[in-house]
């Protein structure tokens, strides 16, 4: 009876990066291609839950679970899935951007390993609403994707949406010494004190989310088909593989 041979075991490299929240260090490997399927079924279903499901597995196993991802920033955990696909899939990547000229649409290279989480330096998570009254507000997480598509709340408008975003990352609020942290109070108790606001008040908040860092690359390029000169800007993960999230200026 003859022995079956042991087939040899593959070791993946692995690379080293920082976390552009905190600068801490998470070594990680490419994914495998039992790895790499799990993605192309949800990116085939279309379902932004999937794919948000398959990053947080992905990016655990590349990471051997060492990450808490349901509190990692959402930028963190897009920059971290782009350094990986970098290494696994390969650094090129073409999206479809539209001339706003001739609206042809054209491929544009662009090496995704060189892309970084672009940050303003008057962010700031700790807002003063009044002399006394202030609030300390939290990055959108991972989890927060997947609480908002099973969320009751029925959100009919962007504007809604946002808002209830909004109440989602509130960390804390205080008032001279004493302070409420957010999950003791209950969504709907947050909710009644952002209602409460004035329009002024409200602006420096959503004003923390307009300048929040987040995944970001501006290039310039020439239409191939009208030479009209374009520069057109990434934001967030999807925008770097295809045409969602591109703006052009």
């Amino acid at each position: 009876m003859s022995k079956s041979m042991k087939l040899p075991t593959m070791v993946a490299p692995t690379y080293e990066l920082k976390l552009p929240s905190s600068g801490e260090k998470v070594t990680y490997r490419p994914f495998l291609v039992k790895e790499e399927k799990i993605l192309l079924m949800a990116m085939e279903s279309g379902n932004s839950r999937e794919m948000s499901m398959a990053i947080r597995k992905i990016i655990d196993g590349c990471t051997e679970g060492k990450l808490d991802l349901e509190v990692l920033p959402l930028f963190d955990v897009e920059y971290i899935f782009l350094q990986l696909r970098a290494k696994s899939v390969g650094e090129i990547a073409e999206p479809m951007v539209a001339c706003p000229e001739c609206n042809e649409s054209t491929k544009i290279k662009l090496d995704i390993s060189k892309i970084k989480v672009s940050k303003e330096k008057e962010n700031d998570p700790k807002i003063q609403l009044t002399e006394d009254i202030g609030i300390m507000m939290k990055y959108p997480q991972l989890i927060l994707s997947d609480e908002l598509e099973t969320s009751d709340i029925n959100v009919d408008s962007d504007s809604e949406l946002a808002f209830d975003v909004i109440i989602k990352c509130v960390d804390k609020i205080w008032e001279g010494e004493t302070v409420w942290a957010a999950k003791d109070v209950g969504l709907d108790g947050v909710k009644e004190f952002i209602e409460s606001l004035t329009q002024e008040q409200f602006l420096k908040i959503t004003n923390f989310f307009e300048t929040m860092p987040q995944l970001k690359h501006t290039i310039d390029y020439t239409c191939p088909h009208c030479e009209k000169k374009n520069k057109v800007v990434l934001r967030g993960l999807n925008s770097f593989f295809d045409s969602a999230s591109v703006t052009t200026l």
